[in-house]
Protein backbone atom coordinates (compact mmCIF):
# COMPACT_ATOMS: atom_id res chain seq x y z
CA UNK A 1 0.00 0.00 0.00
CA UNK A 2 1.69 3.26 -1.04
CA UNK A 3 1.27 5.72 2.22
CA UNK A 4 0.32 8.92 2.54
CA UNK A 5 3.05 11.77 2.79
CA UNK A 6 2.78 14.60 5.07
CA UNK A 7 4.05 17.57 2.79
CA UNK A 8 1.42 21.22 1.95
CA UNK A 9 0.77 20.00 -1.21
CA UNK A 10 -0.22 16.38 -0.36
CA UNK A 11 -2.62 18.23 2.84
CA UNK A 12 -4.09 20.75 0.55
CA UNK A 13 -5.82 17.75 -1.51
CA UNK A 14 -6.51 15.61 1.78
CA UNK A 15 -8.46 18.37 2.65
CA UNK A 16 -10.43 18.37 -0.09
CA UNK A 17 -11.96 15.24 0.73
CA UNK A 18 -14.50 16.74 3.23
CA UNK A 19 -16.33 18.82 0.39
CA UNK A 20 -16.12 16.48 -2.66
CA UNK A 21 -18.05 13.45 -3.19
CA UNK A 22 -17.63 9.76 -3.61
CA UNK A 23 -13.91 8.58 -3.77
CA UNK A 24 -13.86 4.76 -4.97
CA UNK A 25 -14.84 6.53 -8.92
CA UNK A 26 -12.83 9.67 -9.10
CA UNK A 27 -11.36 11.87 -12.02
CA UNK A 28 -7.90 10.96 -13.55
CA UNK A 29 -6.42 11.42 -16.90
CA UNK A 30 -7.94 9.80 -20.06
CA UNK A 31 -6.33 6.66 -21.03
CA UNK A 32 -4.77 7.20 -24.85
CA UNK A 33 -4.17 3.31 -25.61
CA UNK A 34 -6.10 0.51 -25.33
CA UNK A 35 -6.16 -2.06 -22.61
CA UNK A 36 -7.17 -2.85 -19.27
CA UNK A 37 -7.85 -0.03 -17.00
CA UNK A 38 -8.34 -1.94 -13.96
CA UNK A 39 -7.94 -5.55 -12.18
CA UNK A 40 -10.60 -6.34 -9.97
CA UNK A 41 -12.18 -9.34 -8.24
CA UNK A 42 -14.91 -9.54 -5.83
CA UNK A 43 -15.16 -13.05 -3.71
CA UNK A 44 -17.26 -14.33 -1.35
CA UNK A 45 -15.61 -15.36 2.01
CA UNK A 46 -17.54 -18.70 2.21
CA UNK A 47 -17.92 -21.00 -0.45
CA UNK A 48 -21.04 -22.99 1.38
CA UNK A 49 -24.15 -22.30 -0.44
CA UNK A 50 -27.01 -20.28 0.83
CA UNK A 51 -25.18 -19.19 3.86
CA UNK A 52 -24.56 -16.30 5.22
CA UNK A 53 -21.23 -14.80 4.51
CA UNK A 54 -18.64 -11.92 3.72
CA UNK A 55 -17.63 -10.11 0.79
CA UNK A 56 -13.86 -9.04 -0.20
CA UNK A 57 -13.65 -6.73 -2.85
CA UNK A 58 -10.05 -5.58 -4.48
CA UNK A 59 -9.35 -3.03 -7.28
CA UNK A 60 -6.22 -1.64 -8.88
CA UNK A 61 -6.64 1.14 -11.51
CA UNK A 62 -3.90 1.51 -13.80
CA UNK A 63 -3.21 3.52 -17.29
CA UNK A 64 -2.88 1.46 -20.03
CA UNK A 65 -1.06 4.18 -22.12
CA UNK A 66 1.69 4.91 -19.07
CA UNK A 67 1.55 2.25 -16.22
CA UNK A 68 3.60 5.33 -14.06
CA UNK A 69 0.69 7.75 -14.41
CA UNK A 70 -2.42 8.29 -12.86
CA UNK A 71 -5.23 5.68 -13.60
CA UNK A 72 -7.96 7.02 -16.34
CA UNK A 73 -11.25 8.66 -14.47
CA UNK A 74 -13.90 6.15 -14.11
CA UNK A 75 -17.28 7.57 -13.26
CA UNK A 76 -19.61 4.40 -12.49
CA UNK A 77 -19.22 0.95 -10.33
CA UNK A 78 -21.86 -1.56 -10.80
CA UNK A 79 -20.79 -4.27 -8.82
CA UNK A 80 -23.39 -7.56 -9.63
CA UNK A 81 -23.52 -10.45 -7.39
CA UNK A 82 -24.23 -14.02 -8.63
CA UNK A 83 -27.27 -14.49 -9.24
CA UNK A 84 -29.80 -16.11 -6.59
CA UNK A 85 -27.52 -14.36 -3.77
CA UNK A 86 -28.79 -11.52 -1.45
CA UNK A 87 -28.80 -8.39 0.33
CA UNK A 88 -30.47 -7.68 3.11
CA UNK A 89 -30.38 -4.29 4.54
CA UNK A 90 -32.63 -5.30 7.15
CA UNK A 91 -29.82 -7.60 8.55
CA UNK A 92 -29.05 -5.17 11.13
CA UNK A 93 -29.38 -1.22 12.56
CA UNK A 94 -29.58 1.05 10.02
CA UNK A 95 -27.37 4.64 10.02
CA UNK A 96 -29.76 7.48 10.07
CA UNK A 97 -26.93 9.80 10.79
CA UNK A 98 -26.60 12.52 7.67
CA UNK A 99 -23.22 12.68 5.37
CA UNK A 100 -22.50 16.33 7.54
CA UNK A 101 -23.23 14.18 11.20
CA UNK A 102 -21.00 11.01 9.97
CA UNK A 103 -18.34 13.61 8.48
CA UNK A 104 -17.38 15.34 11.64
CA UNK A 105 -18.32 12.76 14.30
CA UNK A 106 -17.01 10.04 11.89
CA UNK A 107 -18.36 6.17 12.96
CA UNK A 108 -19.12 6.46 16.50
CA UNK A 109 -22.31 7.85 14.93
CA UNK A 110 -23.67 4.66 14.07
CA UNK A 111 -21.38 1.98 15.72
CA UNK A 112 -24.19 -0.42 15.50
CA UNK A 113 -24.35 -0.19 11.74
CA UNK A 114 -20.90 -1.22 10.68
CA UNK A 115 -20.81 -3.80 7.72
CA UNK A 116 -16.95 -3.40 7.40
CA UNK A 117 -14.01 -1.75 6.21
CA UNK A 118 -11.03 -1.25 4.22
CA UNK A 119 -9.03 1.42 2.45
CA UNK A 120 -8.05 3.36 0.02
CA UNK A 121 -5.22 5.11 -1.78
CA UNK A 122 -5.61 8.20 -3.80
CA UNK A 123 -3.34 9.61 -6.51
CA UNK A 124 -3.62 13.30 -6.59
CA UNK A 125 -1.01 13.66 -9.25
CA UNK A 126 1.25 15.97 -7.83
CA UNK A 127 4.99 14.99 -8.01
CA UNK A 128 6.52 13.25 -5.17
CA UNK A 129 6.25 13.75 -2.18
CA UNK A 130 2.58 14.03 -1.69
CA UNK A 131 1.39 12.21 -4.53
CA UNK A 132 -0.11 9.08 -2.37
CA UNK A 133 -2.85 9.61 -0.01
CA UNK A 134 -3.71 6.86 2.01
CA UNK A 135 -7.64 6.83 3.72
CA UNK A 136 -9.42 4.36 6.00
CA UNK A 137 -12.35 2.93 4.66
CA UNK A 138 -15.74 1.85 6.99
CA UNK A 139 -18.74 0.70 5.20
CA UNK A 140 -22.41 1.24 7.20
CA UNK A 141 -25.28 -0.08 6.97
CA UNK A 142 -28.24 2.40 5.63
CA UNK A 143 -31.88 1.79 4.06
CA UNK A 144 -31.17 0.59 0.39
CA UNK A 145 -27.71 1.84 0.42
CA UNK A 146 -23.74 1.03 1.63
CA UNK A 147 -22.35 4.05 3.32
CA UNK A 148 -18.82 4.92 2.82
CA UNK A 149 -17.06 6.59 5.51
CA UNK A 150 -13.31 7.74 4.40
CA UNK A 151 -10.39 8.85 6.93
CA UNK A 152 -7.36 10.43 4.98
CA UNK A 153 -4.61 8.98 7.58
CA UNK A 154 -2.30 12.05 8.05
CA UNK A 155 -5.35 14.83 8.28
CA UNK A 156 -7.87 12.82 9.44
CA UNK A 157 -10.56 15.01 7.29
CA UNK A 158 -13.58 12.39 6.61
CA UNK A 159 -15.93 11.80 3.64
CA UNK A 160 -19.23 10.25 3.73
CA UNK A 161 -20.86 8.54 0.09
CA UNK A 162 -23.65 6.21 -0.27
CA UNK A 163 -23.42 3.34 -3.37
CA UNK A 164 -27.47 2.51 -4.24
CA UNK A 165 -28.67 -0.92 -4.03
CA UNK A 166 -31.59 -2.58 -6.12
CA UNK A 167 -31.63 -6.69 -5.23
CA UNK A 168 -28.23 -8.04 -5.76
CA UNK A 169 -26.68 -5.06 -7.18
CA UNK A 170 -24.58 -2.11 -5.97
CA UNK A 171 -23.85 1.11 -8.00
CA UNK A 172 -21.35 3.50 -7.06
CA UNK A 173 -21.15 7.04 -9.19
CA UNK A 174 -18.28 9.58 -9.14
CA UNK A 175 -18.02 13.14 -9.52
CA UNK A 176 -14.37 15.06 -9.96
CA UNK A 177 -12.33 15.16 -6.91
CA UNK A 178 -9.27 18.32 -7.10
CA UNK A 179 -5.92 17.12 -8.15
CA UNK A 180 -3.56 18.35 -10.61
CA UNK A 181 -5.39 19.76 -13.39
CA UNK A 182 -7.35 19.01 -15.39
CA UNK A 183 -8.59 16.01 -14.51
CA UNK A 184 -8.19 15.96 -10.59
CA UNK A 185 -7.17 13.41 -8.28
CA UNK A 186 -8.09 9.46 -8.77
CA UNK A 187 -8.69 6.34 -7.10
CA UNK A 188 -4.99 3.98 -7.32
CA UNK A 189 -6.19 0.87 -4.94
CA UNK A 190 -9.39 -0.28 -3.45
CA UNK A 191 -9.82 -2.86 -0.49
CA UNK A 192 -12.88 -3.42 1.21
CA UNK A 193 -14.20 -6.37 3.04
CA UNK A 194 -18.26 -6.73 4.27
CA UNK A 195 -17.40 -8.62 7.13
CA UNK A 196 -19.80 -11.96 7.73
CA UNK A 197 -18.79 -11.25 11.67
CA UNK A 198 -19.44 -7.57 12.00
CA UNK A 199 -23.07 -8.48 9.83
CA UNK A 200 -24.44 -12.10 9.74
CA UNK A 201 -27.77 -12.57 7.45
CA UNK A 202 -26.46 -9.22 5.64
CA UNK A 203 -25.35 -11.20 2.48
CA UNK A 204 -26.37 -14.84 1.55
CA UNK A 205 -24.59 -17.09 -0.94
CA UNK A 206 -26.34 -18.55 -4.11
CA UNK A 207 -28.11 -21.65 -2.37
CA UNK A 208 -26.64 -23.78 -4.89
CA UNK A 209 -23.18 -24.17 -6.68
CA UNK A 210 -23.16 -24.53 -10.53
CA UNK A 211 -20.69 -27.84 -11.31
CA UNK A 212 -18.12 -25.38 -12.79
CA UNK A 213 -17.62 -25.05 -9.01
CA UNK A 214 -17.70 -21.27 -8.83
CA UNK A 215 -19.79 -18.30 -8.25
CA UNK A 216 -19.71 -15.71 -10.94
CA UNK A 217 -19.68 -11.61 -9.21
CA UNK A 218 -19.49 -9.22 -12.42
CA UNK A 219 -18.74 -5.62 -12.05
CA UNK A 220 -18.61 -3.25 -14.89
CA UNK A 221 -16.88 0.50 -14.89
CA UNK A 222 -18.07 3.29 -17.07
CA UNK A 223 -15.52 5.75 -17.73
CA UNK A 224 -15.21 9.47 -18.32
CA UNK A 225 -14.61 9.17 -22.12
CA UNK A 226 -16.93 6.83 -22.56
CA UNK A 227 -15.03 3.15 -22.55
CA UNK A 228 -16.75 0.46 -20.85
CA UNK A 229 -14.91 -2.24 -19.14
CA UNK A 230 -16.29 -5.30 -17.26
CA UNK A 231 -14.64 -7.81 -15.09
CA UNK A 232 -15.92 -11.25 -14.01
CA UNK A 233 -15.11 -12.33 -10.57
CA UNK A 234 -14.78 -16.22 -9.86
CA UNK A 235 -15.70 -17.45 -6.38
CA UNK A 236 -15.06 -20.73 -5.74
CA UNK A 237 -17.64 -22.89 -4.18
CA UNK A 238 -18.54 -26.22 -3.18
CA UNK A 239 -19.68 -28.51 -6.10
CA UNK A 240 -22.05 -30.75 -5.71
CA UNK A 241 -23.80 -28.85 -2.72
CA UNK A 242 -26.59 -26.50 -1.89
CA UNK A 243 -28.63 -25.02 0.75
CA UNK A 244 -31.44 -27.52 2.65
Amino acid sequence: MKPAINTATGRKAAAALATCAFLLTLSAPPATAGGDRQVASAEFTREAPGKSAGLEIEIDYMNPSDPAGKPPAVREIKLRLARRSRLDTGALPTCEADNATLQAVGASACPESRLGGGAVVLDTGFPDPGRFLANDLTLLNTTDAVIFLFEERESGARLASRALIEGHTITSTAPFLPGTPPDGAAVDTVSETFEQAAAPGYLTTPRRCPPRGYWRNRLRFTYDDGAVQRVTSRSPCRRGAHAK
